[in-house]
């Protein structure tokens, strides 16, 4: 009886050594580590858990033991992103149920008046018991150069018109949707009058202010559905959908007249400049590339008609 006794104890303490050596490894990791139960509730947490939960004011009984996890969900993603707590749910329950192998979902945290991301990882532990470790890893960091990279590739970063190569992603579907649904799309291709002479009489950085300042000033006059982007140097093209002929050629006559009444100070200096429309409306054409092709050959006729000037299918609009 003493044997058993004594063998009894010596498994108890190697099993409290190994709960201390695991939530030793537990507390040394950064992610925030939650072990839940077959019935989805907590029964060890870390000490990145516990300081995360402190930091943001949560209750002290925020994802104690015994907790049901999901309710520490709705706290972290919020009730109303619905459709991102019920995946998160769902995929839990999934490796709780032995159905998938892992889960992993991003997810996005409002704290402090400053959104942070984290990516979510459900894992089986694999025991008797069925228990599965839930961890929450902060990549707020690696989320922000990562938008900044896809700014970059979408937005030129001189102007912040679209970059060419998603100014013309963004027209393609634009194109599709048209024809699709049988709607009117005006397209209009800018270039800015003698801009060369500009760059030559001033300096790049003069060029440089004519060209955020243009930008900013079409900008003004779109619609939240219109969207401009550089296509390169001091050409630019405006995707109007849903627009008429009458309203697309009102729109860039009104263009025209603006720019005109625009001034850039660089240096002591002050610049007028102009700019030349060509404008294109959506007919027969296949593809975005031939209406572009058309903007564009609208675009040469105003600038052999003296510049500073509208021209469309026909109707030409010089402005003195």
């Amino acid at each position: 009886m003493a044997h058993d006794t004594a063998s009894q104890d010596n498994a108890q303490e190697i099993l409290r050594i190994a709960h201390h050596l695991q939530q030793a490894v537990f507390d040394a990791l950064s992610s925030h580590i939650a072990v839940l139960d077959q019935q989805g509730h907590i029964l060890q947490t870390n000490v990145a858990w516990q300081e995360f939960a402190q930091s943001q004011g949560f209750e002290p009984s925020f994802g104690s033991p015994g907790v049901r996890y999901f309710e520490v969900l709705e706290h972290l993603i919020g009730r109303e992103h619905g459709v991102m707590l019920l995946t998160a749910s769902q995929g839990i329950a999934a490796v709780i149920g032995g159905e998938m192998p892992h889960f992993q979902m991003e997810y996005s945290f409002q704290s402090a008046g400053e959104i942070r991301w984290f990516i979510m990882r459900a894992l089986p532990v694999r025991d008797a018991l069925g228990r599965v470790v839930v961890s929450h890893e902060e990549v707020t960091r690696l989320k922000a150069a990562e938008l900044a990279n896809l700014m970059l590739a979408n937005v030129d970063v001189l102007t912040n018109a679209l970059s060419r190569r998603h100014f013309l992603d963004v027209a393609e579907q634009e194109f599709s949707r048209s024809q699709r649904y049988n709607l009117p799309l005006m397209v209009m291709m800018l270039d800015l009058d003698h801009f060369k002479q500009i760059n030559d009489q001033h300096g790049h950085d003069a060029g440089d202010a004519v060209l955020r300042d243009f930008v900013h000033t079409v900008r003004g006059l779109l619609r939240d559905s219109d969207v401009i982007g550089r296509l390169g140097g001091e050409e630019f093209s405006v995707l109007l959908p849903s627009t008429t002929q009458e309203g697309g050629h009102a729109l860039a006559v009104r263009m025209v007249e603006q720019v005109g009444q625009r001034t850039v100070s660089v240096a002591g200096q002050t610049l007028h400049y102009t700019v030349s429309i060509g404008v294109s409306s959506l007919s027969q054409e296949l593809t975005f590339a031939a209406l572009l092709k058309r903007a564009d050959a609208a675009l040469y006729r105003a600038k052999s008609l003296g510049r500073n000037g509208v021209h469309m299918d026909g109707i030409t609009s010089p402005l003195e």
